[in-house]
């Protein structure tokens, strides 16, 4: 499987089209002038905190599966996250948790 930096993504261009993305993204922006601004925020923790001790605790799991922090609550009914992470917590509203994903990355092997 062939890999590519993001950089080399962008030289080479949108789908084989020869369209960069600034130049799909100022296309798109001119057919959509009145659109509402969305913009987004993709965390990858390599070799950060796993979601088992982030945003998916599982506090009644058996001891030898939950992790060892506690779950605090957000202010979105019914969705808790890691007791160190108050500030998140507040604004759980602003994103979203996606709890599946995968993924063709042979690192985890």
């Amino acid at each position: 499987m062939m890999t590519f930096k993001r950089r080399e993504m962008l030289r080479i261009g949108m789908l084989g089209t020869g369209l960069s993305l600034s130049q799909y993204l100022r296309m798109h922006a001119a057919e959509t002038p009145n659109a509402p601004k969305r913009s987004g925020i993709f965390i990858f923790l390599e070799g950060g905190p796993s979601h088992q001790d982030s945003f998916d605790l599982k506090p009644d799991a058996p001891v030898e599966v939950r992790g060892e922090f506690k779950p605090i609550a957000t202010n979105v009914q019914g969705i808790q996250i890691c007791e160190h992470l108050p500030q998140l917590a507040s604004r759980a509203d602003k994103y979203a948790i996606i709890r599946g994903i995968t993924h063709l990355s042979l690192i985890h092997i």
